[in-house]
């Protein structure tokens, strides 16, 4: 006797196999869709973080802050999911005092932690710290990425007095 087409057995394994097929296709393609959207919104906020870096990074070549200021927005309508906060600070520069009293037999000589004091002064008045993060808003929890840079007032007296 000859059979001339599959069995009921044969077409189930068959649609069974297909089934699972599509259905690992669509978690793969799902899965696909949701990590580019995620690689779209990492640059968008990598590129809105070097664009905000830049614009305070220029705001301050101009106008060199003088206190601790921070501010804070965000990117309009174009990109509703992200906001920005810039915060600015003096260098907080430690006092190296201590250190080289404690390395020297005879301690330091006044005329070095006098020049140590000048120099932390300085430091503390012509170096900020600015810090930008941008907030991307996904689902129900804030991501921020954040660079810190510094600032630097070339302009800034050195005072040598005694």
């Amino acid at each position: 006797m000859k059979q001339n087409g599959f069995t009921l057995i044969e077409v189930l394994i068959s649609m069974m196999i297909v089934a699972t097929a599509v259905v690992a296709l669509s978690f793969a393609a799902r899965s696909s869709a949701l990590n580019l959207q995620k690689a779209r919104n990492m640059t968008t906020a990598n590129t809105l973080l070097q664009q905000k870096a830049t614009e305070f990074e220029y705001k301050y070549q101009k106008e060199f802050p003088t206190e601790k200021t921070q501010e804070s927005g965000d990117f309009g309508k174009e990109y509703p999911n992200f906001a920005w906060r810039v915060q600015v600070q003096p260098l907080e520069f430690p006092d190296l005092t201590p250190i080289l009293t404690a390395n020297e037999a005879d301690g330091a000589s006044d005329m070095m932690i006098t020049v140590i004091r000048q120099m932390t002064d300085y430091f503390s008045k012509a170096v900020f710290e600015m810090k930008v993060v941008v907030i991307w808003k996904h689902k129900r929890k804030d991501i921020e990425y954040d660079i810190t840079t510094y600032l630097v007032n070339y302009e800034t007296d050195l005072a040598f007095g005694g």
